[in-house]
């Protein structure tokens, strides 16, 4: 069904990429659909997906789209077999994709979930959240289980809730509320064992609009808040985010009166000092409900609106690129330093590596291959033992690997 990625071009996507170390924006190749806000995004290896969000005419979307992030280009594809919707969440986990929630046809607040398989390109229905229907939540999928709360409905205005969805069970449980004040479309991203989530637009007080800079960690082995530094600058709402490695970033959004910034800020959080630094912001001022999602450590941001008071104004389907390192990685000896070491064979090995069946133990596994200059060739996840190399050169490489509870592991193999 898709079509087979040749090692040549990501040897030179990596290449051109690794010798990005100044940050700089790079417009990329819109999608063919739409300019909308509130879009869903998946990443699987070098490929991406965009589907739902409002478009131009008000309209709920399910549409969906491929992005193949080393062509640069955007093929449409069958879209969401659920209900159409907007406001919305997703993420992506083990190879699968997860959606839920949002505003669905006749103004409905969703609680249902979904799960995307790319492989076919299908979708199968989960176990809905026995909790209200809501738009904009927090939704992070992380360690097996995916974590939703905050978000609001015409019923009870905005939430502080926390739920957890097993994947495994297929089941919801309650957790412990937000400690801060109930909010929706706050900003959201796993870190290492914690969750974080923290700012967005809460309930209106004395007539006066309440948009925040509050910041929480959740901690999912203790079901506990822990309450971190306020974030340094204007309190946001209605921005995109995500993790890369060992840091979290919040990127655009509205400032504290829920209205356009002058420029796209981009933050970089550091959860081991609980400090934000700031980054290049995107080109042109901030947007309303923009998405992104990270490409090995490439971040593409995309869509949103510019509103001035015009609900059908300024919507984007343009993309643009950020190269998240500011130096290359590691060659293959410093690669080789306190990590531990995983079994694969045969060494030399041709057409195909097999890993340490041991390694599954804990699930699929987030595979890295980097060649002896230390940029990374391919990046894919592995269920099984068997990895084809056949498009790979001749040459050393190191093979890095992430198993489900964090474990890192490598290897050093010869390619003949």
């Amino acid at each position: 069904m898709k079509k087979i990625i040749l090692f040549t071009a990501i040897l030179l996507a990596s290449t051109e990429y690794f010798a990005q170390v100044e940050q700089e924006w790079t417009q990329r190749s819109p999608y063919s659909g739409a300019g909308r806000h509130h879009p869903v995004t998946f990443v699987f290896g070098q490929e991406a997906y965009l589907l739902t969000g409002t478009t131009s005419t008000s309209t709920i979307n399910s549409d969906m789209f491929r992005y193949d992030a080393v062509e640069d280009s955007w093929t449409q594809v069958t879209g969401f077999s659920g209900p159409a919707r907007s406001f919305a969440y997703g993420d992506t986990y083990d190879g699968k994709g997860y959606m839920g929630f949002g505003l669905g046809p006749n103004n409905a607040f969703l609680d249902d979930l979904w799960e995307f398989d790319p492989e076919t390109e299908t979708w199968t229905e989960l176990a809905s959240c026995p909790c209200r229907g809501r738009r904009h939540p927090a939704f992070i999928a992380h360690k097996g289980k995916i974590f939703v709360g905050q978000g609001d409905n015409n019923v009870v205005g905005n939430l502080n809730d926390w739920w957890e969805y097993d994947i495994d069970s297929d089941t919801w449980r309650e957790l412990t509320d937000l400690p801060g004040p109930p909010r929706h479309h706050p900003f959201h991203f796993a870190v290492g064992d914690y969750v974080y989530t923290g700012m967005g637009h809460g309930n209106t007080v004395n007539g006066m609009l309440q948009i925040y800079r509050d910041w929480y960690r959740w901690d999912p082995a203790e079901d506990e808040w822990t309450t971190m530094d306020d974030f340094p600058r204007q309190a946001r709402v209605a921005g995109t985010q995500f993790s890369n490695r060992d840091k979290g970033y919040v990127l655009s959004g509205d400032g504290s009166d829920h209205g356009t910034m002058a420029t796209g800020e981009f933050w970089e959080y550091d959860p081991e000092t609980d400090d934000w630094e700031e980054l290049p912001p995107h080109p042109g001022v901030s947007r309303w409900a923009p998405h992104s999602f990270v490409v090995g450590d490439t971040v593409f941001f995309t869509s949103g609106q510019i509103r001035n008071g015009n609900p059908n104004a300024g919507l984007y389907n343009d993309v643009w690129s950020f190269p998240l390192l500011t130096s290359p990685p590691a060659s293959v000896e410093q690669h080789a330093q306190d990590v531990e070491t995983f079994r694969v064979y045969p060494n030399p090995a041709h057409n195909e590596l097999r890993l340490d069946s041991r390694v599954f133990e804990t699930g699929a596994v987030q595979i890295d291959i980097f060649g002896v200059s230390g940029n990374r060739v391919l990046s894919t996840t592995l269920r099984d033992g068997r990895l084809n190399i056949q498009e790979l050169s001749g040459g050393v490489y190191i093979i890095k690997l992430q198993q489900q509870d964090g474990t890192l592991k490598q290897a050093k193999f010869i390619k003949q």
